[in-house]
């Protein structure tokens, strides 16, 4: 969709950032609900970081990019230290995460 497109151009480029602590790699999908007129945008994103002992930091951010609101969003790091909530519902692992975040991404 075109918003969501504008959107991710306009914060994340290319979706590539190299910095002194690493590479960040973000994506994105998008789905647009009728029934609410909302488009809602799933960014996936993973840093590697420089220093191997410091591992990795992945996340995922729902947001409603109309309305400019974050409904959620799900981050872990090196496989542990899970924070994950949609709205007012929290999960403790990926699989919590796909089932909160599934309505939004599907009609």
């Amino acid at each position: 969709m075109k918003r969501s497109k504008e959107f991710f151009s306009n914060e994340y480029g290319d979706g590539t950032v190299k910095n002194k602590d690493g590479t960040t790699t973000t994506r994105y999908s998008d789905h647009y609900i009728k029934k609410q007129n909302k488009c809602f945008l799933l960014l996936k994103s993973k840093h590697i970081f420089n220093d191997k002992k410091k591992g990795y930091k992945y996340s995922e951010n729902l947001l409603d990019i109309d309305g400019n609101q974050e409904y959620g969003y799900f981050i872990i790091e090196n496989d542990k230290n899970i924070v994950c909530f949609v709205l007012d519902k929290e999960c403790t692992s990926k699989e919590g995460w796909d089932f909160l975040v599934k309505p939004y991404m599907e009609e």
